[in-house]
């Protein structure tokens, strides 16, 4: 009996340790622990332990020949494709959006615009499947992006922490974030009377 029931312990224990190892593998692998502490405060450098930690910027979209540009462009350089990082990108890209839509759009407005609504400009021979970052899965609070965007700025251009806060995209987003915050007590109340 006692040999039977050391057995299921010294199974038990061995399973386990299967399942931690394994766990410990796919967080790695997909860019875990050891990136995904944020900085303390907005800043590039906290924007970078989110692109590459827990925001997951990097299972979507490289920078240069790290991360994964699979689903989402390269936001660095990568050949006669993507010629400039996104840090000086984004100037045509708001050019670009501006003409389409007859709004002036500024390259910061451009840049906090893909977060609180990535669909308004997909660049050619992508889909439209970025969800806003904002909003679950990725669920990144407006300082967190700002940290993001403060990073993709940083990359070519010039961080600007000033122009990002004072965007009327910014401004949006975080009104949406508290919304969203108010939403699940409102969506049950016609239910608790």
């Amino acid at each position: 009996m006692q040999n039977a029931f050391l057995k299921a312990v010294l199974f038990t224990v061995a399973l386990c340790a299967v399942y931690i190892y394994i766990g410990e593998v796919i967080t790695d692998i997909s860019g875990g622990a050891k990136t995904a502490a944020t900085a303390a405060g907005v800043s590039p450098e906290s924007g970078e332990a989110i692109f590459w930690g827990k925001g997951k910027c990097h299972t979507c979209h490289s920078l240069g020949t790290r991360g994964s540009a699979i689903r989402g462009p390269n936001l660095g350089v990568d050949g006669e494709r993507f010629p400039l990082p996104i840090g000086l990108r984004v100037e045509a890209r708001a050019k670009e959006l501006s003409e389409k839509t007859g709004k002036p759009l500024t390259a910061t407005d451009y840049l906090v615009q893909t977060h609180l609504d990535p669909g308004a400009y997909v660049v050619t021979g992508y889909k439209n499947e970025m969800p806003p970052a904002w909003k679950p899965p990725i669920n990144l609070k407006p300082e967190e992006l700002l940290s993001v965007d403060l990073y993709l700025q940083s990359q070519g251009g010039e961080p600007n922490v000033v122009a990002l806060a004072n965007s009327p995209y910014f401004t949006q987003m975080k009104k949406a974030v508290e919304s969203q915050k108010a939403a699940p007590a409102d969506t049950f109340r016609p239910y608790l009377k």
